[in-house]
C-alpha cells in the first residue's frame, strides 16, 4: 500500500492522475490542467516531500475536459486504512488551499 509518516501519522500516499488527448479523446487542453497539477505537486512535495507519488499521465480523459483546471487526486489505495486516507486527505488539502491563494 502507498504510505508515508508524516508528523508521526501514518498516511496514505496520493497521486494525480492527469487525463490526455493520446488515445483519442477530444482533450485539447489538458497541459492547461497538467499546469494546475504541477504547481499542486511542487507546494505538496516541498511541504510534505513524501506524500505525493509521481503524476501518471493517462490516454484517457476522464472527463477532464469539461472545465479547465480540473484534476484527478487518488488518495491512498485499497490496502489503505481510512485513518491513513483521512491523513492524506488533511495534508493535500491544506497544500490546496496554499494552491488556490495563488489563482
Amino acid at each position: 500500500k502507498p504510505l508515508t509518516t508524516i508528523n508521526g501519522e501514518k498516511t496514505a500516499q496520493i497521486m494525480f492522475v492527469v487525463g490526455t488527448n493520446a488515445g483519442g479523446a477530444n482533450h485539447p487542453n489538458w497541459k492547461d490542467n497538467l499546469t494546475v497539477v504541477l504547481k499542486y505537486q511542487e507546494i505538496i512535495t516541498r511541504k510534505y516531500p513524501s506524500l505525493a507519488r509521481p503524476i501518471y499521465l493517462h490516454t484517457s480523459s476522464f472527463n477532464q475536459f469539461n472545465m479547465p483546471t480540473m484534476m484527478l487526486l487518488e488518495v491512498g489505495a485499497s490496502g489503505n486504512t481510512l485513518d491513513e486516507a483521512k491523513n492524506a486527505a488533511r495534508y493535500s488539502a491544506e497544500c490546496f488551499i496554499e494552491l488556490i491563494k495563488t489563482y
